[in-house]
């Protein structure tokens, strides 16, 4: 049982922590409320203070006290900055990884090789606009090159500007992006962007 200089002795010791480097770590002392008075009333007065707040939920703070306040000696509060410290102690020690700032925790997927695949134009859409006397047909795309089995490359743009005599569109390794080729002569994919609009569709013409 507590009596009243026990709890005069805690209560000096908490505030005693106050400036301590315990209390600036951020370990806070919680008391589980009970029916005991003396319980209550250390709790009260620790809160009313602001000297402590919740930090250990589920913990009797009465037990804890009996043992430590139980014996005299010069350890008794030692044992219980001790009882407070391990679980701060424990939780310091789980490693935990903070990316570096611009660096992703979790790499991407590596870069794809060669250039990204313009768009498809539609068949129906390139004979009508074309004019193709054999209809137009879907364009060959890989990586590295837009090809036709038959007929003719054909490009347009967002515009509705095409080019229906080009002769081939290959990838340009270093800028990742298209060049294309015709008896007119030869551009890269952003002059056509620029003259044409964006968005650029391949298909093939056959006539």
């Amino acid at each position: 049982m507590f009596t009243s200089a026990d709890k005069d002795e805690v209560i000096q010791y908490f505030r005693e922590l106050k400036d301590a480097d315990f209390a600036r770590a951020g370990v806070i002392l919680s008391i589980t409320p009970g029916t005991h008075n003396t319980e209550d009333a250390i709790n009260r007065q620790l809160r009313d203070e602001g000297r402590v707040a919740a930090a250990m939920e589920n913990f009797n703070l009465i037990y804890a006290l009996n043992k430590c306040l139980g014996s005299r000696e010069g350890t008794k509060m030692g044992r219980l900055l001790l009882l407070f410290t391990l679980p701060l102690l424990a939780l310091s020690c789980i490693p935990t990884k903070t990316p570096e700032p611009g660096i992703p925790a979790t790499p991407g997927p590596p870069a794809a090789n060669g250039c990204p695949p313009l768009g498809k134009w539609d068949p129906t859409a390139c004979t009508a606009k074309t004019g193709a006397a054999n209809g137009c047909t879907a364009a060959t795309q890989t990586t590295t090159a837009i090809t036709c089995t038959t007929g003719k490359l054909v490009v347009i743009g967002s515009n509705n500007q095409a080019n229906d005599q080009l002769t081939s569109i290959t990838c340009t390794a270093a800028t990742k992006m298209w060049f294309i080729d015709s008896p007119g002569g030869s551009a890269t994919q952003a002059d056509y962007e620029a003259a044409f609009g964006t968005n650029l569709m391949v298909a093939c013409r056959n006539d």
